[in-house]
């Protein structure tokens, strides 16, 4: 053996493992890094409610999971599939392309519509599964999964919120990673359709509540989620303005000037199991806003607890607003003005100064199953406008033991 080749084996043996490790690492890097371009990733119309929790391509077919997220239970109405999806079956129905499904189909809030079996013959482009669903609060709405070539998945980054101000111009899932503030201006703007901001139940924490600071603002905005915040000491917790199709969801608003504030909103803005109490003047202010649902939230121990002016069509269901007293006797738990077609159904208001005022001699409402106790003497139910309503139990008892009394407004 010569020395050239002598030397040449020494290498090999000694530096050999080494070569091998490289040309590993780089075969792991071209795997990762040079991904294939025909790789389909699906994204979602309205991520905020209906959300892309996994899917894989199988040959010329695909499986793809869906989760609702509107917070509540919704059904399935119909299924529409564009070429190239050819047909498949959704939650164990057999789909075929453009037909109502065999029946609807209830999913519950958290729940998962499992498209398996789906025949795709399109590659990287083209085609839509479009659901029609009724959310639950029966209003009726779209989403569509379509493919798409080399975008990220909306639905499964999370872009992490760390400090105020922080303005929100994209759409996608935002989360706190820490409490923000305190704060002196206003924290988050929300400037973008198709948001989820999930505060994961951190703080968002003003300077000055006799400002006009706020907390989070959704600036002409559709399609907004805002869920697990707590703010506090802004002129406004959360704020919107031009925004509908929003949802506000088991979010805490205290010591705020208002809690939560619409303006020039809607429609089909909900709120759902937020506690908007110990604000100094309203617990939820609403004007100008039409088309809005109120679900299970608390609002206590404000000037007024729900203030709903100029804003037809809202529903108002099983929500409390007691102990909102002010030292000029005119606090109300429920004040509904101008606002034509407004229904509260279940409500409980007690130990007001008022419990539940209707004005405006021009409009019409309906009153159905409330429950208010202990207001000031003849202030429980007052009357403004046309007023249809049945089984509203109130008392001027102030222990709100014995409901003795029926009281519905007198029609006209």
């Amino acid at each position: 053996m010569n020395k050239k080749a002598q030397a040449s084996l020494e290498y090999l043996m000694t530096y050999g493992w080494a070569l091998i490790l490289i040309a590993t690492v780089i075969a792991v890097l071209i795997f990762v890094v040079m991904a294939p371009t025909d790789m389909v990733i699906f994204s979602s119309s309205d991520p905020t409610k209906i959300m892309i929790k996994g899917y894989s391509n199988i040959g010329t077919g695909v499986e793809i999971k869906l989760q609702n997220i509107t917070g509540g239970k919704i059904e399935v109405t119909k299924i529409t599939l564009t070429s190239p999806f050819l047909g498949g079956t959704v939650n164990g129905q057999t789909i075929h392309s453009g037909i109502d499904i065999e029946s609807p189909i209830p999913i519950p809030a958290g729940g998962v519509i499992y498209f398996k079996d789906i025949t795709y013959g399109g590659g990287t482009a083209g085609g839509t599964i479009t659901i029609d669903y009724t959310d639950f609060v029966g209003l009726p709405r779209t989403v569509d999964i379509k493919p798409t070539e080399g975008a990220s998945n909306l639905e499964s980054v999370q872009i992490l919120i760390s400090d105020c101000p922080y303005t929100i111009n994209e759409p996608g899932f935002y989360i706190l990673a820490n409490n923000l503030g305190p704060y002196e201006g206003t924290c988050i703007t929300i400037a973008a359709d198709n948001v989820l901001l999930n505060c994961d139940g951190k703080s968002i924490t003003g300077k000055n509540k006799e400002s006009t600071d706020i907390g989070i603002f959704s600036d002409t905005s559709q399609n907004v989620i805002v869920e697990n915040c707590t703010i506090t000491e802004f002129g406004d917790g959360i704020r919107l303005v031009f925004s509908s199709y929003t949802t506000l969801r088991n979010n805490t608003a205290f010591g705020n000037f208002n809690g939560i504030k619409f303006w020039k909103s809607g429609p089909h803005n909900i709120l759902q199991e937020n506690n908007t109490s110990n604000n100094n003047t309203y617990g939820i202010i609403i004007m100008d806003s039409p088309d809005n649902t109120l679900i299970n939230n608390i609002s206590g121990e404000n000037t007024s607890g729900v203030y709903i002016s100029a804003s037809n069509n809202s529903i108002l269901t099983n929500n409390n607003a007691s102990n909102n007293k002010s030292p000029a006797g005119n606090s109300t738990g429920f004040f509904i003005s101008n606002s034509s077609g407004c229904v509260l159904t279940g409500n409980v208001a007690n130990n007001n100064d008022r419990g539940i005022e209707f004005f405006g001699s021009a409009f019409t409402y309906t009153a159905l199953n409330n429950t208010v106790c202990g207001s000031d003497p003849g202030n429980d139910i007052l009357c403004g406008g046309t007023v249809f309503g049945s089984d509203n139990k109130a008392t001027n008892l102030q222990d709100c033991d014995s409901l003795e009394d029926t009281i519905d407004c007198p029609l006209p």
